[in-house]
């Protein structure tokens, strides 16, 4: 930096240490909203694994069920065949009743080692806020209840 005889910069000097400066200041102030943009996609991305991992654990529940009633019917003599229900995910009351309604009705069809198999047979045609539901009740039946059956269905006309 060349000075003059007093020691001090140059003008030109000052701006060229001027426009460093505020460039400087400029890739900083850009840099900063990368990290604060990146951030907020971490928290989204957190949010979105903490889902799934709920998702998660209702699908190992299921997989559990699913085991149980190909455990249960193994060895099952032909019986005669009704429609399974129709899906239901907990939108309305009205499909609420509906579906309850062919899960008694198929349930008759069908061969279960206990109440509580039937109550996970007819967990595999729900899904989304009925699933959810369905579990909550089911995680709430103590494992002496005499009928896990008509607990659950008195929980899902609810």
């Amino acid at each position: 930096m060349s000075t003059k005889t007093t020691g001090k910069p140059t003008s030109s000097e000052d701006r060229i240490v001027k426009m460093v400066f505020q460039a400087l200041q400029a890739e900083l102030s850009a840099q900063l909203q990368a990290i604060s943009q990146l951030q907020a996609r971490v928290g989204d991305i957190q949010g979105g694994l903490e889902a799934l991992a709920g998702q998660i654990a209702v699908l190992e529940a299921l997989g559990g069920q699913v085991t149980e009633l190909e455990r249960g019917s193994q060895g099952s003599s032909p019986r005669p065949h009704i429609s399974p229900p129709d899906k239901y995910n907990g939108v309305s009351k009205q499909l609420a009743d509906q579906f309850i309604s062919q899960v008694e009705a198929a349930a008759k069809f069908e061969r279960f080692r206990d109440e509580r198999q039937k109550v996970l047979w007819a967990q595999l045609y729900l899904s989304g806020l009925a699933l959810m539901w369905s579990c909550i009740i089911m995680t709430s039946v103590d494992n002496t209840a005499l009928n896990p059956w008509c607990f659950w269905l008195g929980g899902m006309a609810h």
